[in-house]
């Protein structure tokens, strides 16, 4: 999977009356970060002040011992956690892939774990996981493994059946709490903070699907959530204030129209940028991007 194309592709989509055009910016061919393209899956990039660190996951597949081939079924695989470390984004392509061991000899029995979203909290490094909606998990609850600079720990159950199940997570800090979301069973988008100690109860964003997270403290609305709208297909962002218990409200529409997936939202300390990928009857997709300049509600 080439995992870095968002950070590559500069494409603009301009809506013209209600038609989707895209604006192609030609760029560089896009760098391999890891090896196994084909089967690493769910990137996450994070930045610990002085080094990069890209996690993701890589399907076991032990029935037929990592051979695939015709008919694999990537969402009915287990997964195990793997990371690489760079000072550099680039140097990330190079770095030794490195195993996160309890991922494979801890995974809870129905936990396939396809998803993982890392950040750096406090002094520590948490990657939290998540099944998603893959047929073959029966356990969806949401587990993290943490890091203290010389050894891992976990898996440990953050989010169970008594509260809530689902997928797709993904995480985000502002050094005071962590920002958890994720698409719940009944496919609405609900977010957690945590602490690391006290975690929050839910707390519903709306009923779209993938949410995906950023945190922009400079900014009034502090927590940016895109996700897909059920009923349109539209590629919404909502927008909270910080706090322990956030209540989000409808920022914007990023993207209107049906047919896109895999929305992810970043910035860059003044602006928004929104990436999602069209479906296309092909194997491969390609990706588009729009920006919120000063995170207005107008995108390009």
């Amino acid at each position: 999977m080439r995992i870095f194309k968002f950070l590559l592709l500069l494409g603009v989509v301009v809506i013209l009356a209600g038609v989707v055009k895209a604006n192609v910016v030609e760029v560089s061919q896009p760098g391999y970060a890891t090896t196994n393209s084909a089967y690493d899956r769910n990137p996450s990039i994070m930045y610990d002040g002085g080094d990069y660190w890209l996690f993701y996951t890589k399907g076991d597949d032990v029935s037929t011992g990592g051979v695939r081939g015709t008919g694999y079924d990537p969402d009915g695989d287990d997964y195990v956690v793997y990371y690489k470390k760079a000072a550099t984004i680039e140097g990330l392509s190079a770095a030794g892939e490195i195993k996160l061991v309890l991922s494979e000899t801890a995974r809870p029995t129905g936990f396939d774990q396809r998803v993982v979203s890392a950040v750096k909290f406090g002094e520590n490094i948490y990657a939290f996981v998540s099944s998603g909606f893959s047929a073959s998990a029966t356990d969806k609850s949401l587990y993290y493994y943490v890091y203290n600079g010389s050894s891992w720990s976990g898996p440990t159950e953050l989010i169970g059946s008594s509260i809530s199940q689902g997928g797709h997570v993904n995480v985000a800090t502002d050094g005071s709490r962590i920002y958890i979301v994720w698409e719940c069973t009944d496919g609405s988008s609900d977010c957690y903070t945590w602490d690391s100690a006290t975690l929050s109860s839910k707390i519903d964003i709306s009923s779209g699907n993938m949410p995906k997270i950023t945190v922009m403290p400079d900014k009034i609305g502090a927590l940016f959530v895109v996700n897909i709208e059920d009923g349109t297909g539209d590629i919404e962002v909502f927008s909270a204030f910080s706090g322990p218990s956030p209540t989000f409200s409808a920022h914007s529409t990023a993207i209107p129209g049906g047919g896109f997936y895999d929305p992810c939202i970043f910035n860059d300390g003044t602006n928004l940028y929104v990436v999602s990928a069209p479906w296309v009857a092909a194997d491969r997709q390609y990706l588009v991007q729009t920006k919120s300049e000063y995170a207005t509600a107008n995108w390009s």
